[in-house]
């Protein structure tokens, strides 16, 4: 098994240049072996802490890493025991997948014999043992992918760093990748950092995912944590779909209006008949996605609802129905009740 070490970050900000504050002081660990995925949208100083842990970026004053107890902030990024991926996967086009997966290992002049193994190890452990003497440039996406990663992890990192991996990729090569990516890291129990703007792979990959808005952290934990009992408005509303409702909850019923925001996914909305709850809301759209089909319900303040409904729907557009409230779940508080709206 590769050798892991745990990263903490001590008040690490990042102020460029030109003046602009990409990260403000952010204290951050990553447990040994865990997979810590960093999320949010373009902008918000995801890649930026990454190269910071990387050591292409350096922190501002006062900012300290530490690989274990190492503190490697000044450290140059050949010698910190990483692996990487980024978006492009930077292969050599003349070089053949062998090739591209011993380069770390030659640069270490590791011996033949030990460059021959390792590299065979690496080709079966990402499934392209029959590909080993195809120059790269002949490869599908997801066959890179999988080259940049073993590239990676050929010189037994302590620490492995993920930058979009899967981005370039279409969605069904992505789910098929993530899958087999979870499975590795499972396996590997190789501290990795993994930066993400998609939900998806940060909850089926990340041990522990960071939420990150405006160059701070807003929430880390486990991701049915940050789905169940999101710290802030943000987190709420960018891990899934949230429904935000300005109601208020009085006696258990929830009444239309005020300035209080009460927050629904939409699979804890449900469309009854319009006898059994107060008040209607009107189907304005639909959305058949499979397994579930998604509806917009405007009610009847002008507000507008996402309700997901499971298995077989057959609502139509411009159908009413009653809404029936079921979890819900205060920002800060993870808070349950089943309501009724009223008017």
């Amino acid at each position: 098994m590769t050798a892991t070490t745990s990263i903490r970050l001590d008040a690490c900000a990042k102020t460029f240049a030109n003046g602009i504050r990409a990260l403000w002081p952010i204290d951050l660990h990553v447990r040994p072996g865990e997979t810590l995925a960093l999320l949010g949208p373009s902008g918000c100083g995801k890649t930026t802490l990454l190269r910071i842990i990387a050591g292409l970026e350096q922190p501002d004053s006062g900012g300290r890493v530490f690989f274990g107890d190492s503190d490697v902030t000044l450290e140059a990024t050949e010698r910190r025991g990483i692996g990487m991926v980024f978006q492009n996967y930077a292969l050599f086009p003349n070089l053949s997948v062998a090739e591209n997966i011993a380069y770390g290992l030659r640069v270490r002049r590791e011996d033949a014999a030990r460059r021959s193994h390792r590299v065979a190890e690496m080709l079966a452990m990402v499934h392209m043992t029959e590909f080993a003497d195809r120059p790269v440039s002949r490869l599908s996406g997801g066959q890179k992918q999988r080259v940049a990663l073993a590239r990676a992890l050929a010189p037994a990192p302590k620490v492995l760093l993920l930058d979009e991996p899967l981005t370039a990729l279409d969605a069904k090569l992505r789910e098929t990748l993530r899958s087999e990516m979870a499975d590795l890291l499972a396996r590997l129990q190789i501290t990795t950092v993994l930066v993400t703007h998609d939900q998806a792979e940060a909850m089926s990959l990340g041990t522990r995912v960071a939420v990150m808005s405006r160059g701070r952290l807003e929430q880390v934990g486990p991701p049915q944590e940050l789905y169940d009992a999101p710290r802030s408005a943000f987190v709420a509303e960018f891990v899934g779909s949230m429904n935000r409702l300005r109601a208020r909850l009085i006696d258990g019923r929830v009444e239309l209006g005020g300035d209080t925001a009460l927050h629904y996914r939409p699979h804890d909305v449900h469309l009854v008949n319009e006898s059994d709850a107060m008040p209607t809301g009107r189907v304005v759209a639909r959305f058949f996605l499979g397994g579930v089909t998604r509806y917009v319900v405007e009610l009847v303040d002008g507000q507008r609802l996402i309700v997901d409904a499971f298995g077989r729907s057959s609502a139509s557009i411009g159908e009413s129905f009653g809404v029936k409230l079921g979890r819900a779940t205060e920002v800060g508080n993870a808070v349950t009740h089943d309501a009724h709206l009223s008017d």
